[in-house]
């Protein structure tokens, strides 16, 4: 976390790395796919711990044809206010 970037503002980058590395799930909901990769990045932008937006995005890869997820990728925002 990067606080007080510019006065009142802090920023917070998140990466989340998930990696089915051997073997498939016989799911139907296809749960594990060996090879198959998840990778998140957010950014989280807060100013005054009560308004934040986060901007991010998620990519699907590897698996092969059984990776029913390979073409979903997707862009993510969200604006969160606590009170």
């Amino acid at each position: 976390r990067y606080e007080s970037v510019l006065p009142g503002i802090s920023l917070q980058p998140i990466i989340i790395f998930q990696h089915d590395v051997v073997g498939t799930s016989v799911d139907v909901a296809n749960q594990f796919v060996e090879g198959r990769k998840d990778i998140v990045m957010l950014l989280e932008t807060r100013y005054k711990e009560q308004l934040s937006f986060n901007f991010g995005y998620n990519w699907f890869t590897g698996g092969g044809k059984y990776n029913t997820w390979r073409d979903r990728d997707q862009a993510l925002f969200y604006l969160k206010y606590q009170f």
